[in-house]
């Protein structure tokens, strides 16, 4: 297993506790090869998602899943308490006043295949008991259904959580033949760097995949780099990635890369818009409050009923800058764009 895959965009090395990079290199290796039932526990945006589906996919290369089932994912957080069982059992018609047809659930569509209960913690407790029983006995019957109707479960079942102490604890140990514990990315500094070239390659190729051919755009200097590896990011790599994609808007063109004040003012800008639209931010700037930070809290709320698109975003920049520069090509000049595209910038919100 490679520690660095940058097309998947998963970096393993640094990435769980405990383990060096040889150790789960070869215990990844051992679990894709046995299939057992694995926990995966780490704060949102750690890469939980992305490890299981590096975990299926490379289970189907080697044949270990090749029925119809594929990847099935269910966050148990977005699914309402009442339809909880149904979801994930399916029902039988006629079960409860709605259920006009018979319908499977997450475990029916998965035979055969990877089943992953993403934020687990949230299924009811009821539910937890009846996982309990389906996860271990490997069969299940459809809401509505008798004890008779049993169904078989051949699949791979993978769990993930950010809150394992709720957890029923007899599913957490059922669960648990492996637990995986993802270290938060402040704690990955050794693999900081290979995580940001990553997601960069990510995203040139989802913004310029003709243009770029092959290569990713990239920090201009060291200095963007520590900046970003000096920040605390409560929402992981989830977070990081959310600030690289706003910051790689600001740049002209992808050959010039990112430079550490178009990082910075992307950090200040999503911080300020969750802020303004009435959310508290993940994880506020950590530089001192200017007349830019305010001026984009006021804009934002302007527009708190009519989100702005991305050309708006940047809008709302340039008319910041200019409460913090004494003319506009020096505002110009700090966003990195020339006075023609900056007077444009401006249009876009009636300046």
């Amino acid at each position: 297993m490679t520690e660095d895959t940058i097309k998947s965009t998963i970096v393993f090395a640094d990435m769980v506790e405990s383990l060096s990079n040889a150790q789960l290199g070869l215990l990844l290796d051992r679990i894709i090869s046995s299939q057992p039932r694995l926990l995966i526990v780490g704060e949102t945006g750690t890469g939980k998602s992305s490890l299981v589906r590096y975990l299926y996919e490379k289970a189907v290369e080697r044949g270990k899943i090749g029925k119809p089932g594929g990847l099935v994912v269910m966050n148990m957080a977005a699914v309402p308490t009442e339809l909880a069982e149904s979801t994930l059992f399916g029902h039988a018609q006629g079960a409860f006043t709605s259920a006009h047809a018979e319908r499977k659930g997450a475990f029916e569509e998965a035979r055969g295949g990877v089943l992953f209960l993403d934020e687990i913690h949230h299924a009811p407790p009821t539910v937890q008991r009846k996982l309990l029983l389906a996860i271990g006995d490997r069969e299940f019957s459809r809401l509505g259904e008798s004890d008779k109707q049993k169904r078989k479960f051949d699949g791979w079942v993978i769990a993930g959580t950010t809150q394992p102490a709720k957890i029923e604890p007899e599913l957490r140990y059922r669960l648990g033949d492996f637990i995986l514990a993802l270290k938060a990315l402040r704690r990955r500094k050794r693999a900081f760097g290979r995580i940001v070239r990553a997601l960069l390659h990510r995203i040139t190729e989802e913004r310029w995949p003709a243009r770029m051919k092959g290569k990713s755009i990239a920090l201009e200097s060291k200095a963007g780099l520590e900046w970003l590896a000096s920040q605390y990011w409560p929402g992981n790599i989830r977070e990081l990635e959310s600030v690289l994609r706003t910051a790689s808007f600001f740049v002209a063109k992808p050959t010039a890369g990112i430079s550490l004040s178009q990082l910075q003012a992307a950090y200040r800008l999503r911080a300020l818009s969750f802020t303004a639209m009435g959310h508290p931010a993940d994880s506020p700037p950590t530089t001192r409050p200017t007349d830019l930070d305010e001026g984009l809290s006021e804009l934002l709320a302007e527009r708190r009923d009519n989100p702005p698109t991305l050309a708006v975003w940047k809008a709302y920049l340039a008319r910041a800058y200019l409460k913090e520069f004494p003319s506009k090509a020096a505002a110009a000049r700090a966003l990195e764009v020339d006075t023609k595209t900056f007077n444009k910038l401006l249009g876009y919100i009636g300046e």
